[in-house]
C-alpha cells in the first residue's frame, strides 16, 4: 500500500471515529438531562449512620402508636359488634 492511500485509509477511520463519537456524547447528553433527577436523589441520600438511626427510631416510635391506636379501633369495633348483635338477637325475640 502506497502512503497515500494509508494516510486516506488512516483519515477516513478517525472521521468515522469523530462521527462515533460525536453520536455516542449527543445520547449521553440527553441521558444526563434525563438522569439529573436521580443524581440529586442520590446526592441528597448521603446521610450519616447517626441521622439513619434516628430516623428508624422516630419510624419505630410512629408505627408503635399506629399499632396501639389500631387496638383501640379493634376493641371498638368489637363493642359495636356486639351491641349490633344484641340489637338484632331482641328484634328476633320480640
Amino acid at each position: 500500500m502506497s502512503s497515500s492511500k494509508l494516510s486516506a485509509a488512516i483519515k477516513q477511520n478517525q472521521e468515522e471515529d469523530y462521527k462515533e463519537i460525536e453520536d455516542i456524547a449527543g445520547r449521553s447528553a440527553q441521558d444526563k438531562s434525563k438522569k439529573k433527577e436521580s443524581v440529586r436523589l442520590r446526592a441528597q441520600s448521603n446521610k450519616s449512620v447517626g441521622e439513619l438511626e434516628m430516623l428508624v427510631e422516630s419510624l419505630k416510635r410512629v408505627i408503635e402508636k399506629l399499632r396501639t391506636e389500631c387496638e383501640a379501633l379493634r376493641k371498638e369495633k368489637e363493642k359495636s359488634a356486639g351491641q349490633s348483635g344484641k340489637v338484632a338477637s331482641e328484634k328476633a325475640l320480640r
